[in-house]
């Protein structure tokens, strides 16, 4: 049987939290019950959605800097020193799986 715990998503439990009524008023507005609008709002339950959306992606990387890394010949630990980035992401660009918008 499927846990009801995946199906509320993040943005509902981050308004059941932010609503200004009662628990009660809080179910209703979001169609929940009680007990689960009074779990996520006293913080028994949903403790892995935190309470600021994340941040959107930014590029830490310049287009030009993705080309050096993709063609230079050095390690991967010497890159990711290089750029301030780390191993993993040094190779993801260089087999385009990251910025792959880059030409």
């Amino acid at each position: 049987m499927k846990s009801r715990r995946n199906t509320l998503p993040p943005g509902v439990v981050r308004g059941i939290r932010a609503f200004e009524g009662s628990h009660r008023g809080a179910a209703r507005e979001f169609g929940v019950t009680v007990t689960t609008a009074t779990n996520i709002r006293l913080g028994r339950t949903r403790l892995d959605v935190p309470d600021e959306p994340p941040a959107p992606y930014r590029r830490r990387l310049t287009d030009d800097q993705v080309r050096e890394i993709r063609a230079s010949r050095a390690t991967l630990a010497d890159i990711a020193d290089r750029y301030g980035i780390s191993v993993t992401m040094a190779h993801l660009i260089r087999v385009r799986e990251h910025y792959a918008d880059v030409a």
